[in-house]
């Protein structure tokens, strides 16, 4: 395997680690800042808010190990 290889490797998985911090900070942080700053803070929020984080979150912890298993084309 070449540097150029070796680079393109790396590019993949660091771009597939800045979509899973994406799909966190939009999935998950933007909501619950939205349900704090909203006015509402002492209100429950609903319950379609929660599975949406979660969903998000798992999608980012998807996306982080798939960064992670891209990496592993390098210990060749």
């Amino acid at each position: 395997m070449n540097s150029a290889e070796r680079e393109q490797i790396k590019l993949r998985a660091a771009a597939l680690d800045r979509v899973s911090t994406a799909c966190t900070t939009i999935g998950v942080l933007t909501p619950l800042a939205g349900t704090f700053f909203s006015g509402n803070a002492a209100a429950p929020a609903d319950w379609k808010l929660f599975v949406a984080c979660f969903l998000y979150l798992g999608g980012a912890l998807i996306l982080h190990y798939a960064a992670l298993f891209v990496l592993d084309g390098l210990e060749e």
